[in-house]
């Protein structure tokens, strides 16, 4: 029973603590810390086009690769070893896709969730445009209404009816 008492309790359950969140931005370089986000989204931009372009060019060359392994007739060895790398393309395929679908995806939800910032922006823009808009066409609609009723050569009452 001593013994017991002299050995710390040991578990296998782990213990919370802080994480160590010194050592986040470490890695991250300077320059990039700095950017505009002009800049940071025109990085952003071209990273997601290389993306696309990488993704529809392994598309385009794993079909055109699936079609001339199916055009020539061959051996038996030669027709296993063709199907393991027509399955091999096609998974590069259906990975190229998926990657796709989740640019398609990442960019639904940032157009869904931009920047409210800028909503507010185009928001006000709009409203000053249609308030001018407004604006002018009243003093347009005023402009034609005085010409129509202050000039002297229309009468306002038919004369043939009075």
């Amino acid at each position: 029973m001593s013994q017991q008492q002299q050995r710390p309790l040991r578990s296998d359950v782990s213990r919370r603590g802080p994480l160590d969140t010194g050592l986040i931005r470490r890695n991250i370089n300077p320059s990039t810390q700095e950017q505009t986000s002009e800049q940071y989204l025109a990085q952003i931009t071209e990273d997601w086009h290389k993306r696309v372009d990488h993704d529809v060019k392994s598309l385009a060359t794993g079909m055109t690769a699936l079609v001339q392994t199916a055009l020539v007739p061959k051996d038996k060895y030669h027709a296993r070893h063709d199907a393991f790398q027509a399955q091999a393309l096609a998974e590069n395929m259906v990975l190229a896709a998926d990657s796709l679908l989740t640019i398609t995806h990442s960019l639904k939800l940032m157009y869904l969730l931009t920047d409210e910032e800028e909503i507010t922006t185009r928001k006000a823009k709009d409203l000053r445009v249609i308030r001018e808009e407004t604006e002018a066409a009243k003093l347009a609609v005023a402009s034609h209404w005085g010409a129509l009723f202050d000039s002297d050569d229309t009468p306002l009452v038919d004369e043939e009816t009075s």
